[in-house]
């Protein structure tokens, strides 16, 4: 039982990490510190195109450029699916996204 409730926490707490990261996008403080803390140093983003964004410093200059045109973001992020093996977890979720242009 105490390892189901160690398995249920990490997962939520590696859920949890991608809801504030978002947050910080949507309030547009996102920065090395939020990348840091949400992502290892050889993190992979997997876009819904297939393209690829590895490490931390190539995370923040990819959400930095691509969040620079809006205005304004929303982010609703779903259906979390969190697989540890050992150390190491991937995330994969649907992240829905409203964005309002800017002038």
């Amino acid at each position: 039982m105490e390892e189901q409730l160690t398995d249920i926490l990490e997962r939520t707490q590696i859920s949890d990490l991608l809801v504030r990261y978002f947050a910080a996008v949507d309030d547009k403080r996102i920065d090395i510190n939020i990348v840091q803390a949400t992502f290892t140093s050889d993190a992979r983003i997997i876009r819904p195109d297939e393209t690829e964004i590895v490490g931390q410093e190539n995370i923040l200059d990819g959400h930095l450029k691509s969040f620079a045109r809006f205005k304004a973001t929303h982010h609703v992020i779903t259906n979390f699916v969190v697989d540890i093996t050992n150390d190491m977890a991937s995330l994969r979720s649907n992240v829905i996204a409203n964005h309002l242009w800017a002038d």
